[in-house]
């Protein structure tokens, strides 16, 4: 499966047909911003994706963690604009609930 074919998080690879969200997630008072996906209905996690356990903060099955001082949401949606199938929403978690960052439709 090639990377243009493929959402990355990691070493893993989630084909873009089955990746429904990205969620994005801070935890609270951490040095991390965590990333995930969440798949689409009926979507199985690929083999390998069965890794330490889900951060609470973080309510996607799939997720890494990014500094937090070299995140950008901003740029995150630029970037899903540009690479990513106009399906794809990006979501963030907050512990009040979660919104849509951006549509890429």
């Amino acid at each position: 499966m090639s990377a243009a074919a493929c959402a990355r998080f990691g070493e893993l690879l989630l084909p873009w047909p089955d990746v429904a969200q990205f969620v994005v997630a801070t935890v609270p008072d951490g040095e991390h911003t965590l990333i995930g996906a969440r798949l689409r209905p009926g979507a199985a996690l690929p083999p390998g994706a069965n890794g330490p356990a889900p951060h609470p903060a973080m309510p996607a099955p799939v997720h890494v963690a990014v500094p937090r001082a070299k995140f950008d949401l901003d740029k995150m949606v630029r970037k899903a604009r540009k690479y990513a199938p106009q399906h794809i929403q990006i979501v963030v978690a907050e512990p009040s609930g979660e919104r849509v960052a951006s549509r890429t439709n």
